[in-house]
């Protein structure tokens, strides 16, 4: 794999660092890292050109300035936007090295050709979805049967219920190749919906229209498809993590291993919007557990019941704590650190770009407790709940589904 060395000095301390970047997929790769020399933040960007001989130029950086010579150069380092990499480098020649043995040429093949499927759908086809969206939300069913490519003599054009059932199917196996989601899970969450719809009473009509009746529906429909254009929008920065699923023996902690494009502030806002979003999907989860093991649309309590609407006006913290009770817990449980989202949720929180950590803060009684979180773990944490958001959204597809047929 060609690798494009250049040098660059510090403006602030002229110490110099020798620049290897791997290209990448993306037309333009954006890297930051703190100079060895001083500590301040120095940024570039390799950008495919037509110009170059190699087909990619270095654009100018920031607080730096490239050079000829790499004499007196103090540090030599890597840059790879398409996997992960050692922290340590010092016995290692590139990262694609690195990560040569860990892969079989076989998954190597599947892995670029399955990136090259996502980063294809995120250009290409998710633009086609998003009209499809707007289509649905104006109930044109001229223009949404047109972009859809349906057939006017075809029973799934009968009802808006059919056509948002091929919607949601095309969106579920599309972006379940974007998640770290088991086809199992995915079954299992299949598998409770189907039983919640066979219990007598009607009981999962009453949910679709309890929902249906109040904002909630449509509010989640616009909630989801945000969080979703905002993942896609991220989705190249933490493609390096999903790339370790690929491995022979997929690491268990990714403490050890960096990536290249380090992206804080936007992961950070991403992965409060997924928390809270993900909260507001369990209620329909504990809605239809409870339609299962009770045979009522309210949660048993120690003090007697909750209506739905109550465990969705409990503090997103507190949720787990009636989520557990049910089979699907180790689904979505796991992944609900309210630590972590009042943490990185404060000015206060940070990326470290010299230790490559993130630092937050959290609350034990009276005090404020500082946290280190290798930042490549907290990327994985993004890709976690993202996930399992995913999951959780399978509940209102098949709400909003049953609420469309009438129309």
């Amino acid at each position: 794999m060609a690798i494009i060395r250049n040098p660059l000095q510090c403006l602030s301390c002229r110490a110099k660092t020798i620049i290897r970047t791997a290209p990448g997929l993306a037309s333009v790769q954006e890297y930051k890292f703190p100079c060895p020399g001083c500590g301040i933040e120095i940024r570039f960007s390799l950008a495919r050109t037509k110009r170059a001989k190699t087909g990619y130029a270095f654009r100018k950086p920031v607080n730096a300035k490239w050079v000829r010579g790499e004499r007196g150069a103090i540090q030599t380092l890597n840059f790879d936007s398409f996997r992960v990499s050692p922290k340590d480098m010092t016995n290692v020649f590139s990262p694609f090295l690195s990560e040569a043995l860990k892969l079989s040429p076989q998954a190597h093949k599947a892995s670029a050709r399955e990136e090259g499927l996502r980063r294809d759908w995120i250009e290409k086809l998710w633009p086609w979805i998003q009209r499809l969206m707007i289509h649905f939300e104006r109930r044109n069913k001229r223009l949404f049967d047109k972009e859809a490519k349906i057939e006017k003599e075809s029973p799934n054009a009968l009802n808006w219920g059919s056509r948002m059932a091929l919607f949601y199917k095309l969106i579920e196996n599309a972006l379940n190749r974007f998640t770290l989601t088991l086809p199992a899970d995915h079954r299992r969450v299949q598998q409770r919906i189907a039983l919640a719809q066979t219990i007598p009473g009607n009981l999962f009509d009453q949910l679709v229209e309890l929902y249906n009746s109040t904002s909630r529906m449509a509010k989640l429909w616009t909630e989801l498809q945000s969080v979703r254009s905002e993942f896609l929008a991220y989705y190249l920065f933490l493609s390096p993590i999903l790339r370790t699923l690929y491995w022979s023996e997929p690491p268990k902690s990714l403490a050890a291993y960096q990536v290249a494009e380090k992206k804080f502030d936007e992961l950070k806002h991403l992965y409060v919007d997924c928390f809270e979003t993900l909260c507001r999907l369990t209620v329909i989860v504990v809605g239809l557990e409870a339609i299962v093991h009770h045979g009522k649309l309210s949660l048993p309590t120690k003090r007697g019941e909750m209506s739905l609407w109550e465990y969705e006006a409990m503090p997103n913290g507190n949720k787990p704590s009636q989520l557990i009770h049910y089979p699907v817990h180790d689904l979505f449980v796991p992944f609900m650190d309210h630590n972590l989202r009042n943490g990185i949720g404060h000015h206060s929180a940070m990326y470290d770009g010299k230790r490559d950590e993130v630092v937050y803060y959290k609350r034990e009684q009276e005090n404020l407790v500082e946290v280190w979180l290798p930042y490549t773990e907290f990327a994985y944490k993004v890709l976690q709940i993202y996930s399992a958001l995913e999951l959780a959204s399978l509940y209102f597809h098949a709400l909003h589904i049953k609420a469309c047929e009438a129309e």
